[in-house]
């Protein structure tokens, strides 16, 4: 417990971005239970909608055994995961003589243009391509290369002949399947004729010239490329533009004669790299549906991205890396996303925009088709949902906020590190849970009174500290740092408060300064040791803009202790945490009674992790996710300070460079997400807690959560946004 009166602190932010696959609501970080498509009953070991879902795709994956009797034992999953809600998969057959699971990798064919596409739309938001630009303005001869542009290859209307459709690769590819092609080897195909752009013609040949183009933009292959700008920032740790170590499940191709051959009784590498930034992507169905999430979530691009990659033309056909399934399929299919097949796979992702649910169906055997799959599967979800209660606004099963929340937690170990999780409404506590343990060695068990780091979820107690003397007139955001600290060199008469307000500074963060110089976390360092390398620290004279450093906050911490003629943990306290009535120690050094014990999986193992660093401003205060997300109500009912403060809190944000337009005010982070609209919020990690904090001021609607290791199932990025949906849903 917390005594209000009290309080103290300090420490670091170190950011851990973890993910989770859930499968059939029971998931740890890398076993999944399976459902086979003989007699499938999955094993559940949550309530709710995961479990709901987990029946449905079993029956779904029963029926389409028996109507595929050919098929019945080759490898297929479906999956599906609700706005909000876990991901959630069943599989059946069997490859190589083990049965497949949600770790299998399958092929993803032309599901490889999405993320192709993603990864374009990205460097053009940061400026460093030009949709509109002939592609020849990056790759030279190529075909078409001054008359086609970047968004004609991205949206098939260049006029491109398709590679696929030319007798010479069909009996290169047959001849020598060993051969390792090059894109400049595949284009080679194509004939001479200058294109004619304009009209939609589905063309392989686009997105071999686009992987030229990240080739030439970004200096690193198409796979580096992709894994740059989508998976790594996604998450999605089982997803490759490759095949190659990887564990891909063996499928049955149709070569044309009625028969079916294995792909893995010979070389895939003909088809797999002439393919390339066309159709070479493997991975597994739940890394798939977190891709999914992820575009639909705003994620990985911004509001204008998402519209022009789903802006379907006249033709109202295909847009960019996506097209419109129900136009496609006519009606069979509803929804956004795309579909692709390779020889002995298919792979369909659905987008439901209006939910934001996300469907995926894959297929490792030609004569049963995932787009059928992925039609059976959307039909049964959909009769579930009409047949069973919804929650308003969701349109998904269960309907009850409350039970889907602990549904995302219902996976955690009881003997292991635990998680706590807050929801206010209008500044009442309307939910509030806890799982796990907090302790390990005395079973302490995690209750919503246990006491945790939040991390850098502090910067914005510093920041509105710095607010509140602003707005007393005893602080001005324009003055030069030198103005109130003392003994910095002279780039400290150039940064201003403000630009450790918004991490405009330039100023490099000490946490990797003290770890770089042999410091370590365990060791006892001082908040004199942090301040001692920022006196050496090279600035550069120009800033290009937002640069996240814990520097910023650890400074502007000293400027308001300096300003206050006070304790940093004093004047948090007296300022800002007592008047707002959040209870919270600020020092994180401090023997805090039922304070939780954070770790780190080491095999089968957990090890404590507990640090000796006492630095103030960046981070350091203990509290619970519930106090944290009573404190969110400050930002539409603001107690702290006069009314002007809450509006200097957004006043000169600044843009991250991330997605979701977002920008960085003072000590959170500000964002126009699709499906929620303006949300406010931060993360924060130290030790090894993860701690996420969002707000949805227009609904009066707070969310806090923290896990006590980045190693536990529900860490992942944008689990805070899934809660938010959840409650949204019924506020």
């Amino acid at each position: 417990m917390i005594d209000r009166r009290s309080g103290r602190t300090s420490v670091a932010a170190v950011a851990v971005s973890l993910g989770c696959l859930v499968s059939l609501g029971a998931c740890s970080a890398d076993t999944f239970e399976t459902a086979p498509t003989e007699g499938p009953s999955p094993t559940t070991a949550g309530t709710g909608a995961a479990s709901d879902d987990g029946t449905v795709l079993a029956a779904v994956l029963e029926d389409w055994a028996r109507e595929h009797p050919d098929a019945a034992g080759s490898p297929v999953a479906v999956g599906v995961a609700r706005s909000g809600g876990p991901r959630v998969v069943v599989t059946g057959g069997s490859s190589a003589g083990e049965d497949v699971d949600p770790e299998s990798w399958f092929r993803l064919g032309s599901l490889t243009k999405t993320y192709v596409a993603t990864a374009i739309l990205r460097l053009a938001e940061r400026g460093e391509l030009d949709l509109d630009a002939p592609a020849g303005t990056y790759v030279e001869a190529v075909p078409g290369g001054s008359a086609v542009t970047v968004r004609q290859l991205l949206s098939h209307t260049s006029g491109l002949a398709d590679y696929t459709a030319e007798p010479e690769w069909l009996t290169a590819v047959t001849d020598d399947p060993s051969r390792a092609w090059t894109a400049r080897e595949v284009l080679a195909l194509i004939p001479p004729d200058d294109p004619e752009p304009g009209a939609f013609a589905y063309s392989n040949t686009n997105y071999v010239v686009l992987g030229l183009v990240l080739e030439s933009v970004t200096g690193g292959t198409p796979r580096e490329a992709v894994a740059a700008e989508v998976l790594r920032p996604a998450g999605l740790e089982a997803t490759d533009l490759s095949s190659e170590g990887r564990p891909v499940v063996g499928g049955l191709a149709d070569p044309g004669d009625g028969t079916s051959v294995s792909t893995l009784d010979g070389p895939y590498t003909a088809i797999e790299t002439s393919a390339g930034a066309a159709g070479s992507v493997t991975g597994t169905v739940p890394d798939l549906l977190r891709f999914g999430q992820a575009l639909l979530d705003g994620e990985l691009l911004s509001e204008e991205s998402w519209a022009q990659m789903t802006d379907f033309g006249a033709e109202g056909i295909y847009g960019l890396g996506l097209g419109d399934l129900t136009v496609i399929s006519g009606g069979e299919v509803d929804g956004v996303g795309n579909y692709g097949e390779i020889p002995g796979f298919s792979a369909l992702l659905v987008l439901e925009p209006d939910t934001g649910t996300v469907l995926a169906a894959v297929s490792a055997d030609d004569r049963a088709s995932a787009f059928d799959l992925g039609a059976a599967l959307q039909r049964a979800l959909a009769g579930e949902a009409a047949a069973g209660p919804t929650a308003a606004g969701t349109g998904a099963p269960g309907g009850d906020a409350a039970a889907r929340t602990a549904a995302l937690f219902s996976d955690l170990d009881p003997a292991g590190p635990g998680c706590s999780v807050a929801v206010t409404r209008s500044g009442r506590v309307v939910y509030a849970d806890a799982w796990g343990t907090a302790d390990l060695a005395t079973g302490e068990p995690m209750t919503t009174d246990t006491v945790v780091d939040i991390g850098s979820a502090t910067k914005q107690f510093t920041a509105t500290a710095a607010l509140v003397l602003a707005d007393e007139g005893r602080l001005d955001l324009r003055d030069r740092l030198s103005v109130h600290l003392a003994g910095f060199p002279s780039w400290a008469d150039r940064v201003t408060v403000a630009d450790l307000v918004h991490h405009t500074s330039g100023i490099p963060d000490y946490v990797e300064a003290l770890l770089a110089a042999g410091r370590t976390l365990e060791e006892a360092v001082t908040t004199d040791d942090a301040l001692e390398v920022l006196r050496s620290a090279d600035v550069p004279e120009a800033v290009a803009g937002h640069e996240y450093s814990n520097s910023n906050y650890l400074l502007l911490g000293e400027v308001v202790a300096a300003v206050a003629g006070a304790d940093l943990a004093d004047v948090l306290t007296d300022l800002v945490l007592r008047p707002a009535g959040v209870a919270a120690v600020v020092d994180p050094l401090a023997d805090v009674p039922g304070k939780a014990v954070s770790y780190v999986r080491d095999g089968d193992a957990w090890l404590p992790v507990d640090s000796g660093w006492s630095q103030v401003g960046d981070g350091g205060v203990l509290t619970t996710p519930t106090e944290l997300a009573l404190w969110g109500g400050q930002y539409w009912a603001p107690t702290v300070g006069s009314a002007t403060v809450n509006e200097a809190r957004e006043a000169g944000a600044v843009p991250t460079g991330e997605g979701d337009d977002e920008r960085y005010g003072a000590g959170v982070r500000y964002s126009e997400v699709p499906g929620l609209g303006r949300v406010i919020g931060h993360v924060g990690a130290w030790e090894a807690f993860v701690t996420t904090f969002d707000v949805l001021p227009d609904l009066e609607l707070a969310i806090a959560a923290t896990c006590a290791s980045p190693d536990l199932p529900p860490v992942r990025p944008g689990i805070g946004r899934d809660i938010l949906r959840l409650w949204a849903g019924e506020a």
